[in-house]
C-alpha cells in the first residue's frame, strides 16, 4: 500500500493530519503484515502436509528464511528501519505484526482463500496475474 518508502515515517507524516497520519500508519502496517503473510503461509501449507503442529511459538520470524521469505524479510527490515525504534521497540513491532500476520493465514476463511488462489498461480502458468483475475478468483469462495 505503500508506494515508496520514506527514509522516516516520522519525517514522511510531519505534515499530516492525524486521522491521515493513522491510515499512513495503518498501511505500512498492513505492507509488513501481508509481506509475513507469504512465507507464513508456506510455513503453514508445509506444516500440515507433513502433519506437523504450528504455533507462534514453533516459528519465528527468522525461520521464514527457509520458507520462501529471504526478499519479504530484507522488506520488512527496510519497513521497520523506517519507524526509528530503538531495539526493544523494534522488537515488540515485529512480534505484534507477526502474531497478526500468523492469525490472519490460521483463520479457516482465510486459509481457503489462500489455498484458492495459490492453485490458481500455479496452474495459470503467467508471470503476471492482473489483480482482476485475482479478484475473481477469490469471489468465488
Amino acid at each position: 500500500m505503500i508506494h515508496t518508502l520514506p527514509s522516516s515515517v516520522a519525517k514522511a507524516v510531519s505534515d499530516f493530519t492525524p486521522a491521515q497520519e493513522y491510515e499512513y500508519q495503518v498501511a505500512f502496517e498492513a505492507d509488513i503484515v501481508n509481506l509475513l503473510a507469504g512465507p507464513l503461509s508456506e510455513a503453514n501449507y508445509i506444516a500440515l502436509r507433513d502433519d506437523e503442529p504450528i504455533t507462534p511459538n514453533l516459528i519465528h520470524l527468522d525461520a521464514l528464511y527457509f520458507y520462501g521469505g529471504h526478499s519479504d524479510i530484507a522488506t520488512i527490515n527496510d519497513y521497520i528501519d523506517c519507524l526509528e525504534l530503538t531495539l526493544a521497540q523494534r522488537q515488540a513491532k515485529l512480534i505484534a505484526l507477526f502474531l497478526k500476520a500468523f492469525a490472519f493465514i490460521k483463520d479457516p476463511a482465510n486459509w481457503r482463500a489462500i489455498l484458492t488462489l495459490a492453485e490458481y498461480i500455479i496452474s495459470s502458468k503467467k508471470n503476471i496475474i492482473v489483480y482482476e483475475d485475482i479478484a475473481n478468483v477469490l469471489t468465488i469462495l
